[in-house]
């Protein structure tokens, strides 16, 4: 109670009216280890108003480069599944990371979602090389920036803070252009 987090949705507007949220508990975290290990059906949620940035203009005429860590990808799923009720979407090209693969705990999402949209691609990214085929091994930083600077993408990046100021650090460092990039300001410390 009276306890606040902010919290993206997975999913776009539904007929039924349904959300759903994915928190991971994170260790001495107050809240997310309420919700957790303690929601029920029935429980009551209190929303206040959307406060992100994050969005897709489909007008712009420009690609789109998304980039995710961990639960980071809520957002950009949601973002996803409104695309997908459209024929025509701009590309969009997807890097999920983590430090291991259970930690891409939406991939198998992210491939269904590919499988049926030709406009979008999925690159999977795991810190630690664990051999696994159609990975990509390092850091998103690392990994997205080595593609260069995503000239005339639209370039939305979700995760953790420190996870935020490196990709967004690396990115500007290949020639990114600070204008292309939107993350959500209340992410960053």
């Amino acid at each position: 109670p009276r306890l606040w987090r902010n919290l993206s949705p997975a999913n776009a507007p539904r007929p039924d009216g349904s959300i759903e949220f994915h928190v991971r508990a994170i260790e001495g975290g107050w809240v997310s280890r309420g919700i957790v290990s303690h929601t029920q059906p029935g429980d009551v949620w209190r929303f206040g108003a959307p406060m992100g940035q994050l969005h897709v203009d489909r007008e712009s005429g420009r690609d789109v480069l998304m980039i995710a860590g961990g639960t980071g990808i809520t957002p950009l799923q949601s973002i996803l599944d409104d695309l997908g009720r459209f024929g025509k979407n701009p590309n969009v090209t997807i890097f999920y990371g983590g430090q291991k693969r259970e930690d891409l705990y939406a991939l198998e999402v992210l491939r269904s979602l590919s499988a049926t949209n030709p406009w979008l691609t999925v690159h999977p990214v795991v810190e630690q090389d664990e051999g696994l085929s159609g990975f990509e091994v390092g850091t998103l930083a690392d990994v997205v920036s080595s593609y260069g600077a995503w000239a005339d993408h639209d370039v939305l990046v979700s995760g953790s803070p420190a996870m935020i100021r490196a990709t967004v650090s690396r990115m500007l460092v290949a020639g990114t252009a600070l204008d292309q990039i939107r993350y959500d300001p209340f992410t960053v410390e």
